[in-house]
């Protein structure tokens, strides 16, 4: 579902795409948007994170897979020089200010996604909304009845 709403962003003019560069669906979708820029080499991939360490404490494989991102990323963006209370909102805020179109997957609306959603909202911007309660409650067969 994912691939599919950044196609389309793509097939609808999109051109700019913005990774708030945290671990899971963030990477995810930095890396597919990395995939397809090499189909569509005017794609470009801005990520922004709420302050340069953000993933320093990470290791192994994952720790390579952000810092990959990154390198392949065609601009990195840090909204704050530290860590403090407010620099993830900060950070969701500055993508949002720069969206037309916010892709968003999420499980829980008071989560950092459920903000930037929110702030999307208010702000009148597109909304492409993959919840993964309502994918899980796909997936997950009825019990039987025995």
């Amino acid at each position: 579902m994912l691939l599919t709403e950044i196609r389309s962003a793509i097939q609808d003019g999109a051109v700019r795409f913005y990774s708030g560069l945290a671990t899971g669906i963030d990477l995810i979708a930095a890396e597919t948007v990395l995939a397809e820029r090499q189909m569509q080499p005017h794609i470009r991939l801005i990520g922004v994170k709420p302050f340069p360490d953000q993933n320093e404490s990470l290791s192994g494989a994952l720790y390579a897979r952000c810092q990959a991102v990154e390198a392949a990323a065609d601009e990195i963006v840090c909204v704050s020089p530290h860590y403090h209370r407010g620099c993830y909102r900060l950070r969701n805020q500055y993508m949002i200010d720069r969206s037309e179109r916010l892709i968003a997957v999420v499980s829980d609306m008071q989560s950092g996604t459920g903000q930037t959603i929110r702030m999307a909202q208010k702000r009148g911007i597109s909304l492409r909304i993959i919840d993964i309660n309502q994918l899980e409650a796909m997936l997950i067969p009825p019990e039987s009845a025995d």
